[in-house]
């Protein structure tokens, strides 16, 4: 649906590009934290981490 309405090809293997995405969004957000920057201090702190994590594993295991 995304891809429909952004007027894009979809991609051979979805979850592998998602997954890809969520592994980036959530190094990113670890990297910000450790220099110490808001949000993403605050996100790590109340587990925000553990939350990508669990979502890339339900990606991964999907077989979108």
């Amino acid at each position: 649906m995304f891809c429909d309405a952004y007027g894009m090809p979809v991609p051979q293997n979805v979850s592998a590009c998602v997954a890809r995405e969520q592994r980036l969004i959530a190094t990113n957000c670890q990297a910000l934290a450790r220099r110490a920057i808001e949000p993403q201090v605050t996100w790590v702190r109340q587990g925000y981490l553990a939350e990508l994590r669990a979502r890339l594993r339900w990606t991964e295991a999907s077989g979108l």
